[in-house]
């Protein structure tokens, strides 16, 4: 028979699973009538921590009915075996890995295996009696038995009691792992097995039993997970409704030149409420992020506040999976959740003057604190980057990094575009940054290494330059006018698969009572209430602008410039998209100025239809995300 135990996210439990089961090989087990004889039988050691936890573990089981009569499996003294996993560097190795041990009940000796998190105990076969160790891993979501993990000290104990066993000798006197297939498989006369399984809370486990006849159809490929949106795979989870850490404060070094990664992993409970994950230094929180039932909370530096409402308990028996990229320069923040479903989501923070690099400038105490209704399920790996990590994460983290560098970048009234490039000159002294608007060249900035970028107005930029001299790491759309005439109303939404998502009125004033940009905006945001390039995804802008005829005599004779520049642009923001898709181009259906106008968005089952003023012949535009995503939308008004 087989197990397959999975030890992946045993991280920071100190018992992260015990199996306990009636012992075979035990003097008292009479069940069926029979017994094992003297020389065959294998003792508990009394002092031993497994012992003591499987009898605790009976008892309690006992005050079940009928659990401990005669017969029944918890009337005779169990034995177990005993799981845990921790992460670090062994003497022998150049980096931490992931050490698990097993415990036994008939034995004080400990196994450990190093890099070993995935395996099968496999308990004898018709050539050999005793209990081996497989690796196993997985290909195409399917488990795969590996080589055996040798026991040495075991095979040693083995061979000499096989020796010795015609003259008498006694099994408990070589007990090891090799013997637990003996003590736990029952007899021809006893036929069933009893297994009684605990796990810690801060332990996954995917378990299964094989024998030789199974099929491979029936060996699971995966956990059923739920629908994205509506809760985590643990809200169920009845043995553990609350998960909790208390202050938990994890060293992560010096912040220098390097870039560190930081990744782990959380779970959350049923009744979680709370959650508190800080990044500190010797001032203070660099960074913050807050979390309840209701809303998210980053703070960055004390002074820049985002949050972001939810529509139901983001802890309620949710997995977290983080990832920190941590430089002198700047922060960034990712993480995925069952809660949402595949997407990562990436949140980036800039100091002011980020290039000078003087985040962390002097700390030597940099730290995660951890506090609130949560469980660290794995331990806190952190490493530094090199060349092919920072390539390998461009895709994750949503930058450039490879040539050609380009971005196109899309008009949206009143933008400012702010570039935060990072330039490994290796030797060279100066980099050229072309800017393009309609194709055309229209500036050509020669910008030393020491010399600050500035903030131009742009369309397009394309950087030349050779591999590895460039790193994009970011470029941010921000409204560079926000004070009147500009304004914004903002709603939120309920999170609908169809119909109507937003139904609206107003008037556009006269042409001579609108600012410059004659233009107004409607947007529909998933996870956000206002356009950002950091945060959430804009599903739909509409911008209707207007060209009205300039009129240039009134009298007699009426002349006039014909407005030739009244469209309708509709396009998506989505970050794991790269950003802005393709621009699509109508003409603006509402036409003049200083009338009124009814907007009205309907979600179908393929595309969003958008009827101005009553209209039946809808502007479609497809789906980027789905409808349901949407919960806020804003309508801007330059008026």
């Amino acid at each position: 028979m087989e197990t397959n135990n999975q030890l992946e996210n045993a991280g920071t439990s100190n018992v992260c699973l015990l199996i306990c089961y009636p012992s075979q090989l035990n003097g008292d087990n009479t069940i069926n009538g029979t017994i094992t004889s003297i020389p065959y039988r294998l003792r508990s050691k009394d002092k031993n921590n497994v012992t003591k936890l499987c009898e605790e573990k009976r008892k309690d089981f006992c005050k079940n009915n009928d659990a401990c009569t005669v017969g029944k499996p918890a009337s005779k003294i169990w034995h177990g075996i005993m799981l845990s996993s921790k992460f670090e560097k062994p003497a022998d190795y150049t980096e931490p890995v992931f050490i698990t041990t097993i415990y036994l009940s008939i034995t004080d000796k400990n196994y450990s295996f190093n890099d070993i998190s995935r395996f099968n105990i496999e308990f004898g076969n018709k050539e050999d009696i005793s209990t081996h160790i497989h690796k196993t891993y997985i290909k195409n979501s399917k488990y795969f038995v590996g080589n055996e993990v040798p026991l040495e000290n075991d095979n040693e104990l083995k061979n000499e009691y096989l020796k010795n066993v015609d003259k008498g000798a006694y099994l408990h006197k070589y007990a090891g792992l090799w013997t637990l297939g003996l003590d736990v498989l029952p007899s021809d006369a006893q036929r069933y097995l009893h297994l009684f399984v605990y796990r810690g809370c801060g332990c996954g486990i995917d378990a299964w039993f094989k024998t030789p006849t199974t099929p491979s159809s029936l060996i699971p490929k995966s956990s059923n997970k739920p629908s994205p949106f509506i809760k985590g795979i643990l809200h169920d989870d009845k043995d553990c409704s609350v998960r909790s850490s208390k202050n938990y404060v994890l060293p992560l070094g010096i912040i220098e030149k390097e870039e560190l990664l930081v990744n782990f992993t959380m779970w959350s409970a049923k009744e979680g409420k709370k959650t508190t994950i800080e990044l500190i230094d010797d001032e203070g929180v660099v960074l913050g992020m807050y979390t309840n039932a209701t809303v998210i909370v980053h703070k960055f530096l004390t002074k820049d506040d985002r949050e972001y409402p939810q529509k139901l308990n983001v802890l309620a028996g949710a997995t977290f999976i983080f990832s920190f990229r941590i430089t002198k320069y700047y922060i960034w923040m990712g993480f995925i959740s069952d809660i949402w479903g595949p997407k990562f989501r990436v949140y980036k923070m800039w100091q002011e003057k980020w290039w000078e690099g003087n985040s962390f400038k002097g700390s030597k105490n940099i730290s995660l604190r951890l506090d609130g209704d949560y469980l660290l399920v794995t331990p806190l790996i952190v490493r530094k980057l090199d060349r092919n990590d920072i390539k390998s994460l461009a895709t994750t983290f949503n930058h450039r990094l490879v040539p050609p560098y380009i971005y196109d970048i899309d008009k949206i009234t009143n933008d400012k575009v702010d570039f935060f490039i990072r330039c490994n000159h290796n030797g060279k002294k100066n980099f050229v940054i072309n800017f393009y608007a309609v194709k055309n060249l229209v500036y050509s900035l020669n910008v030393g290494i020491n010399k600050r970028f500035s903030t131009i107005f742009t369309q397009s930029i394309t950087l030349s330059g050779t591999q590895n001299d460039f790193e994009i790491l970011d470029y941010i759309k921000s409204e560079s006018k926000l004070e009147p005439p500009n304004k914004k109303y903002k709603v939120e939404l309920e999170l609908k698969r169809n119909g109507t998502i937003l139904c609206f009125e107003a008037k556009v004033p006269r042409a001579n009572n609108m600012s410059e940009d004659k233009s107004f905006q409607i947007y529909l945001f998933n996870e956000a209430n206002d356009f950002s390039t950091k945060y959430g995804d804009t599903l739909m802008m509409l911008n209707f602008t207007f060209d009205p005829d300039n009129y240039t005599e009134l009298g007699k004779n009426v002349k006039y410039i014909e407005g030739n520049n009244s469209f309708l642009y509709i396009n998506s923001y989505i970050r794991s998209k790269r950003g802005w898709g393709k621009t699509e181009t109508h003409k603006n259906p509402i036409g003049h100025t200083d009338v009124p106008v009814l907007v009205h968005i309907i979600a179908g089952e393929k595309f969003f239809n958008i009827s101005i003023n009553e209209a039946t012949d809808y502007i479609h535009y497809g789906y980027k995300l789905p409808a349901w995503a949407i919960d806020y939308a804003m309508a801007s008004f330059n008026v």
